[in-house]
């Protein structure tokens, strides 16, 4: 239809969503009959972007469109654990087994600096909002590095109780959020071990920590779950509640720590800090959860908003709902206030594994802590058939969003039954198994899939979107390697 008709007289806004819901190349044949795509220099600019990633998500399994490589990292290189791009591109950060953070060139692929000095393997890693020279790194010894890339002897460091899993820079870059066993720490970095105050202490341990702006913080808590026999240590590990607490810079000081937590998804599925993004607007997360899946048959009593939500959920006692199959889904829930609860948000969900993860005075309160309307459940796909749920197969390790904000990756693991016996279930080394998948955000349909023979030993720890609109995806893995698919054709970037 749209090569049928004249786009002139349909404003940017609507041809720019238009050419997020066409999959190349039909989008480009449309944008060739729109002479306002040419002739406006704001439309051109910020559509060729999404359709660069368009392409991408086609035709990223294609190895004539997108090549495989490796980063050329030294055989000491043990599994590789986190990544991340620093704000100018032009680097990337990765942590490995050997207790190391290195720092490689995005174009060249080969290593720029070796960072040393963690006892134990840095479990997070994440670069300065503005400056690219400055990265942090956690490791599972406790200890927490602020680096300067050029100066491999670090410029600040701090010692922690506990493994420090998670870690996230606050907007202004002068400090940082680090999640720690049961702890959530803030450190103003440049004062040393004096710039080190608790903001948050739990009874269960923490999973992941993301500023969201000034004055929210989102927090992974790891959910307790007694009733987990015959489930993977992977579902065990990952299950996890995200809350969103108000962050009060004078009230940390004062010592009364984080304020007015809200539940905004109650059953995550949270690998590593990796696994969950934030919108650029900072209105919406995309993360996995389990959701209890729909009966075959009918309920009995009316289906109703009451007893069978949006989201799958169940209205069930709490001992029949440890019982039933959940099913992992791929979901994007609202950060930001809404009007009125949706049958699918957290809000509306039946609680049917509370428990008191707060100690001291948050974790008694009046009122509901979902009193403000986040949580809604903005859009769903299940992921039947990537997901191995209780019985291994393969498993969701990070989410990540692209740099349009258009699409999400994630990454994907093999999971190792721990039910196997005799070598049954086992892949031969000639099958192929994902390492990444692709989804449109805009419809939420899946579109192609990053697959590696069982014999070159790829699973992806974490994978990441290129920071240029399609040019491809980097992703390391558990055997230590960071492997790229990477656009073949020159493109503008």
């Amino acid at each position: 239809v749209l090569m049928a008709v004249s786009l002139d007289d349909v404003p940017e806004l609507a041809i720019e969503k238009i050419m997020s819901y066409l999959a190349w190349p039909h989008a480009v044949s449309a944008l060739v009959l729109s002479h306002r795509f040419h002739e406006n220099a704001w439309a051109r600019s910020s559509l060729w972007p999404v359709l660069q990633e368009q392409r991408a998500a086609v035709l990223l399994g294609s190895p004539q469109s997108y090549r495989r490589s490796r980063a050329d990292l030294p055989r000491t290189a043990k599994s590789t654990i986190a990544l991340a791009f620093s704000s100018d591109r032009k680097t990337l950060a990765s942590t490995h087994g050997d207790h190391t953070v290195k720092i490689v060139d995005v174009v060249s692929s080969t290593v720029q600096a070796t960072l040393e000095g963690h006892p134990r393997t840095p479990w997070t890693v994440k670069f300065h909002p503005f400056k690219p020279n400055i990265v942090a790194s956690g490791c599972l010894g406790g200890q927490l590095r602020v680096w300067d890339t050029t100066n491999p002897n670090g410029l600040h460091h701090v010692n922690l109780p506990h493994p420090v899993i998670s870690l996230s820079f606050h907007p202004d870059g002068t400090r940082l959020a680090a999640a720690a066993g049961t702890q959530l720490f803030i450190w103003e970095y440049s004062k040393g071990n004096l710039g080190l105050k608790i903001m948050l202490q739990t009874k269960v341990s923490l999973r992941c920590v993301r500023f969201l702006d000034q004055n929210r913080l989102l927090v992974g808590i790891r959910s307790r779950t007694p009733h987990d026999v015959g489930l993977t240590s992977y579902i065990r590990a990952a299950r996890a509640q995200l809350h969103l607490f108000c962050y009060d810079q004078a009230r940390i000081d004062s010592g009364a720590g984080l304020t007015d937590p809200v539940m905004i998804v109650k059953h995550a599925l949270l690998y590593n800090d990796a696994g969950l993004d934030v919108t650029s607007d900072c209105r919406s997360v995309l993360t996995c959860a389990e959701f209890l899946s729909k009966p075959t048959m009918p309920p009995l009593s009316p289906c109703t908003p009451e007893t069978f939500s949006a989201s799958g959920e169940l209205a069930v006692e709490p001992e029949e709902a440890r019982q039933l199959p959940r099913v992992a889904h791929l979901i994007q829930v609202s950060l930001v206030p809404t009007t009125h609860a949706h049958p699918g948000s957290a809000a509306m969900q039946v609680d049917m594994d509370s428990e008191d993860w707060v100690q001291g005075e948050q974790g008694a309160q009046d009122e509901p802590r979902w009193q403000r309307g986040c949580g809604e459940i903005i859009r769903q796909t299940c992921l039947e058939g990537l997901w191995g749920a209780s019985q291994g197969g393969t498993f969701v390790t990070s989410v990540k969003l692209s740099p349009t904000g258009e699409f999400v990756l994630l990454g994907c693991s093999r999971g190792n039954s721990e039910n196997a016996e005799d070598g049954e279930g086992l892949a031969s080394p000639n099958d192929q198994h994902p390492v990444a998948a692709v989804w449109r955000l805009g419809d939420m349909a899946r579109m192609e899939t990053l697959t590696s023979m069982a014999s070159d030993e790829d699973d992806a720890n974490v994978a990441l979107f290129h920071p240029r609109p399609g040019a491809g995806v980097v992703y390391g893995t558990k055997q230590g390697h960071i492997a790229c698919a990477l656009a073949a054709a020159p493109y503008p970037w």
